[in-house]
């Protein structure tokens, strides 16, 4: 296996068969830990957080960012869990960083897997951005078979970014969508876009952990 960007089994097990032992709560503490490209496996059979090939180097701590406190937020028939600070890294010299997981640190239950691509710091700083982009108006269409577009023209100050997966309210198209081009009135997909006039009010949200 690799490591690769995912919704853990163990999280999506855990909401389905709540007990006391495994009810993710707001209380909880959840952070994201680093790994380096030398990780054999980091994906969706993912269960604990461990220290196997976790990187290592100035400006880490062991066991990763604690992260802010989690919110939902529904976008259509999509649950969005969402973290509102960026994980970073400042003043850091790290080596080969391939991968990432957020994990329940208070449960040790894991919950995602992010393949970051090869990252690498000398004394500078290291984010992992989460995604957590989002715009809602009456102004947004679809448009082809490729194109979500807003008149208002802030999806690049809203943060949206190549890469993403974007769900939306839009009834023909929910998602999930990745983005392959951004300007600022429009977000670019490989296809897969169904026709939409704009006039009602949609929301389009970036999400890493929907489900």
């Amino acid at each position: 296996m690799a490591i690769v960007s995912a919704i853990c089994n163990q999280y999506k097990s855990d909401i389905i068969g709540v007990t006391s032992a495994n009810q993710h709560t707001s209380a909880h503490t959840y952070k994201m830990a680093l790994y380096t490209t030398s990780r054999a496996t980091l994906d969706k059979t993912t269960t604990v957080y461990d220290i196997t090939n976790e990187v290592a180097g100035a400006g880490y701590t062991a066991a990763g960012f604690t992260l802010s406190a989690p919110t939902i937020t529904q976008t259509g028939d999509i649950q969005i869990l969402s973290f509102t600070t960026d994980p970073n890294w400042p003043t850091s010299t790290l080596a080969n960083v391939g991968g990432a997981l957020i994990y329940n640190a208070t449960l040790n239950r894991a919950i995602a897997t992010l393949n970051t691509g090869t990252l690498n710091t000398t004394n500078g700083t290291l984010t992992i951005d989460l995604g957590n982009s989002a715009v809602t108006g009456t102004d947004i269409a679809a448009v082809g078979t490729t194109q979500i577009t807003r008149t208002a023209a802030d999806f690049i100050t809203a943060g949206f970014q190549i890469g993403q997966t974007i769900y939306t309210t839009i009834t023909n198209n929910p998602g999930p969508l990745v983005i392959t081009g951004v300007a600022a009135g429009t977000l670019t997909f490989a296809g897969g876009i169904t026709a939409q006039a704009g006039g009602s009010s949609f929301t389009v949200r970036a999400a890493t952990i929907a489900i």
